[in-house]
């Protein structure tokens, strides 16, 4: 996890909700103390702690001995809501996962039954002298929705519309081209989510004193060992591995809580923080429990930008 420096771009679909009710906990570092993040030195608000959370993960990254200092100016109290924050940053970025994970199986498996349609079409075309008809599928706008039903395609007409939609899978597969060797370019930006989440894994180590799972490349937004015999399956066992993953994470943030118990308490985080986890957990046990289709979108206590 060492040298690794990232930007920590927001996750797509991160918890910053706004306070509901009675606002922040006040930093002990509000109080006079400073926090230097590298060569970001600051006194933090009371409403700044999700901004110091992020220059704290990227400070974790620089390698320097001195980039973190002041950190025993943080109560037990403002190290949970750090640590609160943290866990969101991660557990969120594995939702993101989850989701793409899935949409893509629906858009590859639509693009694979349009292949399959127009095959079928083609071998009705060769079985009745070069022609086929067009199926009244009103839900298939691509079987040649143009056309009038029961009116006639030719063979070349299907063939170019099998050339079209296979060129959108093998696309879809390797959407930056293909090497010399026929294996996928990678995205420029594949690793990204993976470094901030190692980021904020540093952060929520250091509050906390606990390890964080290590994400392998389940987090990875393309993956290029994937082909069309084998998209789906491979998709479909890296949500479980989301899954485990989420789970695995959780099962540590519960460790932590349980250990404030008598220390600092879950009831001396901020009413923002919890408000956040709260809603956070209903929808991470849909998605790990596979019970559900709540996604973060549906409950107003969470903000999309993030």
């Amino acid at each position: 996890m060492n040298n690794i420096v990232t930007s920590l771009k927001s996750a797509g679909n991160q918890f910053n909700t706004k306070a509901v009710g009675g606002g922040s906990s006040v930093l002990s570092a509000a109080k006079g103390a400073y926090l230097n993040a590298g060569d970001d030195t600051s006194k933090v608000a009371e409403n700044d702690i999700d901004s110091f959370t992020e220059r704290l993960a990227n400070a974790f990254k620089t390698d320097n001995a001195d980039v973190i200092r002041a950190l025993d100016g943080l109560s037990e109290a403002d190290k949970a809501d750090i640590a609160a924050r943290s866990y969101l940053q991660m557990q969120g970025r594995i939702i993101s996962a989850r989701n793409k994970e899935e949409q893509d199986i629906k858009d590859f498996r639509e693009l694979e039954e349009e292949k399959y349609r127009y095959k079928d079409m083609l071998e009705e075309a060769k079985e009745n002298g070069g022609c086929a008809k067009v199926k009244g599928d009103k839900d298939k706008r691509w079987l040649f929705g143009d056309r009038e039903e029961g009116s006639t395609v030719t063979s070349k007409e299907i063939e170019d519309a099998l050339d079209d939609v296979q060129s959108r899978i093998d696309r879809f597969l390797a959407p930056y081209g293909r090497n010399e060797d026929g294996s996928a370019i990678s995205d420029p930006d594949n690793e990204v989510v993976t470094r901030d989440y190692i980021a904020y894994a540093a952060v929520f180590e250091e509050m906390t004193g606990l390890k964080t799972p290590d994400p392998g490349d389940s987090l990875l937004l393309h993956k290029l060992d994937r082909d069309e015999s084998n998209f789906v399956e491979r998709a479909q066992d890296n949500i479980n591995k989301l899954n485990k993953l989420s789970n695995d994470l959780n099962a540590q943030w519960k460790k932590y809580k349980d250990a404030l118990k008598g220390k600092v308490g879950v009831g001396d985080l901020s009413e923002e923080a919890r408000a956040r986890l709260e809603a956070f957990e209903f929808i991470r046990e849909k998605f790990a429990s596979g019970t559900g289709t709540v996604t973060v979108s549906t409950l107003g206590l969470l903000d999309a930008q993030a």
